[in-house]
């Protein structure tokens, strides 16, 4: 081991902490210990904390994951090349692993964000192999802080303090000291980081922690997808967590906000569980307990490429059939919303919407004012209306609130579908618009099957599989949003229609399939924004 690694062995490990770690150990039915956030300055911009002991169950099937993922493993083995580019025979398996006790800890620190610098925080349960670490990476420079030995200069040093190994530029390692000492406030005094950590799953392999500045740098790089999602611009700080259990792994996310600044999350109300209601062999299925709210928060992030969309589309209906998508057509969706693509078979998907959030009189009479601008959009730009097919005296409102009868804009006609009379249209190759009004609630489909889906109780629901069961059948209390995806059977539809022309497609498309099923679960509780991503293990 050499000197010439410097700085470069202190940002391999950071990386190779949160791999080599974090996926080859396990977690505990108690929280970690993380007694290395007292070393740790607390104007932080990233924290990561790992658990570096744990259960041999655990051990192995995250080993299995990130054999089973091929992006996983490409980017296991991609870190370790990196962690021997600069030469040598280093090796945190063999050098650091070792003398190894049960935390290991990187922070970023730095006057900002793009500026940082990491320091390592690993707990020596062996101090022998941990000091004869320290003297072969060190140069020969030796300098006291606080009555602490520091080895090495400016570029990497360390120091053995409280049992921990501290690693990073001498001037990070003398602001820990600080910290230690009291004469500089540390991480785990401040109440945000608590707050967010104890937020977190218990049974949790790695968890990390950012504070504004960090979460702004992150968005603005390539997270920055995420930057438009509803309230994430009010977050003052972040927390993310990664576990493996039985049957699934779960990655999750804790954000901080004002109290009271947002958030969609409200009970689903009376009634059988909206998944109950949706079809087993559902590919694709997502529920809003207030759907409304989630679009108005959309509309109203100024980042979101969902927001403009949104907009754009107002624009187009108020121009096109002087309806209004905030006054008009969000407040049906007021309530529990779902959205189901199913497949029976070689037919086209179909995507069915059901509302429960207002009358079906009200959202039919909406629905019939859209019918002409629904018209006019799916007509092709060059074709013109053909004379004498109607359109004259077909404005908005033309047809009656129960959606039958005479008045229909060009195309549409009404159906009766298992006793629903349903209003429908193909309004071009391929585009075909159902929509009907049942007891409880209203139903937009591209097929008639939807409506005739929605109409009648399915002989199975989706809340009975056992994908869904298995990510989704312990989720507690009311979310703002539910989605859950039949990996296999999009990427066979995504098969069919081509993608496998696409450039990446059959690279993704290997990891996707490893997976099998995912799920996402939303929601907020006081000032915490929460995110559950989960998806299969077996």
């Amino acid at each position: 081991m050499s000197r010439e690694r410097g700085y470069t062995l202190a940002a391999a490990l950071l990386l190779l902490v949160a791999i080599g770690v974090a996926l080859l150990s396990g977690g505990g039915s108690e929280p970690p210990s993380d007694r290395a956030a007292k070393l740790v300055p607390a104007d932080a911009f990233l924290y990561l904390h790992l658990a570096a002991e744990g259960q041999d169950e655990q051990q192995e099937r995250a080993a299995e994951l990130v054999e089973r993922v091929h992006g996983l493993r490409r980017l296991r083995d991609g870190l370790l090349q990196r962690a021997s580019v600069s030469g040598g025979d280093i090796d945190f398996g063999t050098d650091v692993r070792p003398w190894l006790g049960e935390e290991a800890a990187a922070a970023l620190v730095g006057p900002a964000p793009d500026e940082a610098r990491s320091l390592l925080v690993l707990e020596a349960d062996d101090e022998e192999g941990a000091r004869a670490f320290m003297d072969e990476l060190a140069g020969p420079e030796r300098s006291t802080h606080r009555d602490t030995e520091i080895l090495g200069g400016s570029d990497v040093a360390s120091a053995l303090v409280d049992g921990f190994v501290l690693v990073g530029p001498v001037e990070l390692i003398r602001q820990a000291l600080d910290v230690r000492a009291g004469a500089s406030p540390a991480l785990a005094g401040e109440s945000a980081y608590v707050e967010l950590r104890d937020g977190l799953p218990v049974e949790r392999l790695v968890y990390a922690y950012t504070s504004r500045p960090g979460l702004e740098a992150l968005l603005a790089g390539q997270a920055a997808v995420l930057a438009g999602l509803p309230g994430v611009a009010q977050l003052s700080a972040g927390a993310l967590a990664f576990s493996v259990s039985d049957e699934r792994a779960q990655l999750s996310f804790r954000g901080l906000s004002a109290p009271g600044g947002g958030g969609c999350t409200r009970p689903a109300g009376d009634g059988p569980p909206a998944a109950d209601q949706a079809p087993a062999a559902s590919l694709f299925y997502a529920e809003a307990p207030d759907a409304a709210c989630l679009m108005r928060e959309l509309v109203a992030s100024p980042d979101s490429g969902a927001g403009a969309a949104l907009r754009r589309l107002g624009s187009s209906l108020r121009d096109e059939a002087e309806v209004d998508l905030a006054e008009d057509v969000l407040p049906l969706l007021d309530g529990l919303t779902t959205l189901t693509l199913t497949r029976e078979a070689e037919q086209p998907p179909v995507a069915t919407l059901r509302a429960r959030g207002s009358s079906g009189g009200e959202a039919l009479s909406v629905l019939n004012r859209l019918q002409p601008a629904l018209v006019r959009l799916a007509e092709p730009p060059a074709v013109a209306p053909a004379p004498g097919t109607g359109g004259e005296g077909q404005g908005p409102g033309a047809g009656p609130p129960d959606g039958g009868g005479p008045g229909q804009a060009p195309g549409f006609e009404v159906q009766d579908v298992g006793g629903v009379s349903a209003v429908t249209a193909a309004l071009a190759p391929g585009i075909q618009l159902s929509y009907a009004s049942l007891e409880d609630s209203f139903v937009v489909s591209t097929a008639l099957d939807g409506i005739a889906q929605a109409a009648g109780a399915p002989e199975a629901g989706l809340a009975g599989t056992g994908d869904f069961g298995a990510l989704l059948g312990d989720r507690p209390g009311p979310a703002s949003a539910v989605v859950f995806l039949d990996v296999d059977r999009l990427l066979a539809l995504g098969d069919e229609i081509g993608l496998a022309e696409a450039p990446g497609y059959a690279t993704a498309r290997d990891d996707l399939q490893a997976i099998g099923a995912a799920a996402v679960v939303f929601s907020s509780e006081g000032d915490q924004t929460k995110a559950e991503l989960l998806f299969k293990t077996q």
